[in-house]
Order: C-alpha cells, then sequence, then structure tokens
C-alpha cells in the first residue's frame, strides 16, 4: 500500500503510548499515529468518548476501525509477511472473538496495569 492511514490513540496513557510505539516499529510509513489529545476530532467525524474507550484507525477513505480491529488493520499495512499473518489473525475467526475480548479487557482496565502512567481516574 502506498498510502498512509491515521492510527488515534490515548496519549494520556503511558500502556497506549508503548502499543502505538510497538504498532509502528512494525508498520513503518504506512501508518502514521497521532494522540487524539492533539487532532481536531470533528474531522474525522470522532469524539473524545469514542477515543477514551478505543484506538481508531482511519484509513484513507475515511473508514474507520475501532479497538482490536484498529490493530488488525494496521498489521495487514505491515512490510513484513509475518507482521501481516498476526494482523490476520486478530481480525479473522476464531481467534478474532479472543482478540477482541483482550482489547475490551485491557482498555477498561489499563489505568490498573503496571506501568501504565495512564491518567484515566481508576474506575469503581
Amino acid at each position: 500500500m502506498g498510502t498512509t492511514a491515521t492510527f488515534l490513540y490515548d496519549g494520556d496513557c503511558g500502556l497506549c503510548e508503548r502499543a502505538t510505539r510497538w504498532l509502528l516499529e512494525r508498520t513503518g510509513s504506512t501508518v502514521r499515529a497521532q494522540a487524539w489529545q492533539g487532532v481536531d476530532l470533528h474531522a474525522y467525524g470522532l469524539t473524545p468518548e469514542q477515543l477514551e474507550a478505543a484506538a481508531v484507525l482511519v484509513e484513507e477513505d475515511g473508514t474507520r476501525r475501532v479497538g482490536h480491529e484498529a490493530f488488525g488493520h494496521a498489521l495487514l499495512r505491515a512490510p513484513s509477511r509475518d507482521d501481516r499473518l498476526l494482523g490476520r489473525l486478530v481480525l479473522e475467526q476464531p481467534s478474532a472473538w479472543v482478540a477482541s475480548l483482550v482489547y475490551a479487557w485491557v482498555a477498561r482496565n489499563r489505568h490498573r496495569l503496571s506501568g501504565s502512567a495512564c491518567s484515566l481516574p481508576a474506575r469503581g
């Protein structure tokens, strides 16, 4: 792919920062990342609440991929065949439902995870 998608993540969360760096190491110039706090969300048709809940990959055509699908579709753009395979595993059944559950759990609990330095308040 010769074009670049935009990966929007929570720049106030250390865990999100580390996961995004890991993703960018694999995808190279095919994906650019921006902390959503520094982006005109209206231009993307997104709200802060949506991005507090999950990362979003915005494709060139405006298609938005959310949560585990954002990671999976970003990995499909990677130069490495192994990383593209990992993207397919994240997106295709039967492993996609596991990826979805794991992503949702991590997103809800990222403020509790060791070393995450997340500014989100602990949810009761």
